[in-house]
């Protein structure tokens, strides 16, 4: 299966370990993976190259003259970078990348799950913003996973609708942390 894993960014944080884990534990399972970032950052390159998972990024400068426009082209980065793969699925995390993601995949008619870390009513305004966008649209994203049966029960509570929903419990490889 060739998998397409969407990420705002890989700067060093626990969720992005495990979106790294899980991209190099897929293709030591014979899977085709690559991880899309929106930004440069990437603190898990040693990871990536030794588990031979490709990473792209949309910026390569987010302070150059030219990364608003490059913001700007996202979905047609995403939909060359999918067409490029063969992508079977898409994997998407964060309610920006989430619904920029089914905006992508929809019309290329690709499956996407959504991973979901967290939620706080304190969030940034953009965050929600984002958050409730992809609540109007989860019934027609293919699955949902959680890293919590709480967290599950949550979004189940806020009205998402994916056919699919699953727990990962925890999610976190316990030997590296």
């Amino acid at each position: 299966m060739r998998v397409s894993i969407v990420l705002r960014s890989l700067a060093t944080g626990g969720a992005e370990r495990q979106f790294v884990a899980m991209a190099v534990g897929l293709r030591d399972l014979g899977h085709d993976v690559q991880i899309l970032t929106l930004y440069p950052d990437n603190a898990f390159e040693a990871d990536l190259e030794a588990g031979q998972v490709p990473h792209h990024a949309l910026v390569r400068d987010p302070t150059g003259p030219s990364a608003a426009l490059r913001r700007m082209s996202a979905p047609a980065w995403l939909a060359r970078r999918f067409r490029r793969q063969g992508a079977d699925v898409v994997y998407a995390t964060s309610p920006g990348v989430s619904f920029l993601s089914w905006s992508v995949a929809e019309s290329l008619r690709l499956p996407l799950a959504w991973g979901v870390r967290g939620y706080s009513p304190s969030f940034s305004e953009a965050w929600l913003v984002s958050h409730r966008r992809c609540r109007h649209v989860s019934a027609r994203v293919a699955g949902l996973v959680a890293n919590s049966h709480d967290l599950m029960a949550k979004y189940r509570a806020m009205g998402f609708q994916n056919p699919i929903q699953r727990v990962v419990p925890n999610g976190v490889d316990l030997t590296r942390f």
